[in-house]
């Protein structure tokens, strides 16, 4: 079994877990400001500063500090925040097509089970590509899944990943070696 997605599968997980959360706010509200509206800011800052380009840096800021300051009247106002449900919408279909993937390669499991989805082991290890250097993250992680009577069990998945690269590799596997750390005796 391997399922390649383009996400950190356990990240969406706990934004979807905790979607109230401040800084899940703050991250989705900054990464659409600066995909979207900071190119269209940065032009306007530069036009009307050119002369002047040391303050190019100041009017940046102060753009980007009335766009969080009028954004969060209009949240406060309206009572939702548009960008963040159309984030969490988009991860919640990714889960489900997730879920439909290991179901296909008799991991029986649903979207509600993946919420359930607990980190037990992760390790960083550094690799040569071609001479060159790659951290690769691996990080072990228990899903709930259904047996064929019914129980729920955990299986062990490995998400592997190449640091800097988009892209994230599924497989079944655990740890060759997990070390419980234990008080010392007396």
């Amino acid at each position: 079994m391997k399922i390649v997605v383009n996400y950190d599968f356990f990240k969406r997980v706990k934004l979807l877990n905790n979607p109230d959360s401040r800084l899940t706010i703050v991250k989705i509200r900054t990464k659409e400001l600066f995909i979207k509206d900071l190119p269209i800011l940065t032009f306007l800052n530069f036009t009307l500063t050119y002369p002047h380009i040391s303050n190019f840096i100041y009017f940046t800021i102060l753009d980007y500090l009335c766009f969080s300051f009028f954004y969060d009247l209009s949240i406060k106002k309206y009572n939702e925040d548009i960008f963040t449900i159309k984030v969490l919408n988009k991860y919640s279909k990714e889960l489900a097509k997730l879920a439909s993937m290991f179901n296909k390669f008799n991991i029986y499991t649903s979207y509600d089970l993946l919420l359930e989805t607990e980190l037990y082991h992760k390790e960083t290890n550094l690799i040569f590509n071609n001479g060159l250097p790659n951290i690769v993250e691996k990080k072990y992680l228990n899903i709930p899944t259904y047996t064929i009577t019914g129980d729920i069990e955990p299986v062990s998945i490995e998400q592997e990943h190449i640091i800097g690269s988009k892209q994230y590799v599924l497989t079944l596997g655990s740890p060759s070696n997990v070390h419980d750390y234990a008080p010392n005796p007396i």
